[in-house]
Formats: structure tokens, C-alpha cells, sequence
């Protein structure tokens, strides 16, 4: 099945829905454990991205954060969930020039984020170790023996 308007392309519309669609279903939602992220309200602009990469002692996530200082995130650690959250704040005067310029063009984008991710049950909360250089996060997450996860019940 086609659907055309007068030109004979896809309807707009309906190209809207479905690239928003597969665009949710292909966008990184998912922690590293399987767990879902959650995500950012839709109403949030500025986004940042994250790669997480593993090796036998660690975890190890990296977030790109350009135009950030690290006074402007916050990162929290409770129950295993990771809470990476801050804002990115216009810095080129534009909100005072209001009146005085008109933006022709513009990508870059500004706002408060945060992102939420489900840590594996493999990683030590106490292990955590966060570097900020050149508007990239680094956390470094170890891993728990796994002797650690194993505990003897007495029987009573």
C-alpha cells in the first residue's frame, strides 16, 4: 500500500509518525544489563550521548557532554540506578540580544537533561570512579567478584 498526496511522495504526516516511531524503537533504550533506560521527556532539547564499553575489570560509560563544565552535572548512584543529570546553558549572549539579532540557523541545542540507567547487578556501587575532560564524562564502574553475590543461609 502507497500513500501519496498530490506530489507522490509519502504524506508528510504520516512520515512524521513513522520516523518518530522507528527512531524510538532503534534509539538506545536499553541499559547495559537489558534493563530499559528511561528516557528523556520528548519536551528536552539537548540530549547527550553515551557509550558504554566492558573488559574483565570494569564497566566503563562515556558521556558526551560539549560546552559543559563539571560544576553543571550531577551524577547519583542509588540501588543500582544511575542518574546523570545537569543543563546545558546558552553561552553566545543570545538571550539578552534578543531584540537586537535574528538567528537565520541553528543546531546546537540547550536545556536541562538527564538520563537514567539500570547498572548491572555485577557492579560494586562503592567502585565507582567519574573523570570530566574536554566535555567528556568518564565513569568507571568495577566489577564485584562474583563470590561477593554468593552468601551461605544457615539453617535454623
Amino acid at each position: 500500500m502507497t500513500c501519496a498526496n498530490s506530489g507522490g511522495t509519502m504524506n508528510g504526516s504520516v512520515n512524521s509518525i513513522l520516523s518518530s516511531v522507528f527512531h524510538d524503537f532503534l534509539s538506545p533504550n536499553f541499559g547495559w544489563d537489558g534493563a530499559v533506560v528511561r528516557k528523556a521527556p520528548s519536551s528536552v532539547s539537548f540530549v547527550p550521548r553515551i557509550n558504554v564499553k566492558e573488559n574483565a575489570k570494569e564497566f566503563v560509560l562515556t558521556a558526551e557532554l560539549p560546552g559543559l563544565k563539571k560544576a553543571d552535572v550531577t551524577i547519583t548512584l542509588e540501588n543500582q540506578l544511575l542518574s546523570i543529570s545537569g543543563e546545558k546553558k546558552r553561552d553566545d549572549g543570545e538571550t539578552e540580544k534578543k531584540d537586537e539579532c535574528r538567528t537565520h540557523h541553528t543546531e546546537r541545542s540547550f536545556g536541562k537533561f538527564e538520563r537514567k540507567f539500570t547498572l548491572p547487578k555485577t557492579i560494586s556501587e562503592e567502585g565507582v570512579d567519574a573523570t570530566f575532560q574536554e566535555g567528556i564524562l568518564t565513569l568507571r564502574f568495577q566489577k564485584r567478584d562474583a563470590k561477593e553475590n554468593v552468601r551461605t543461609v544457615q539453617i535454623k
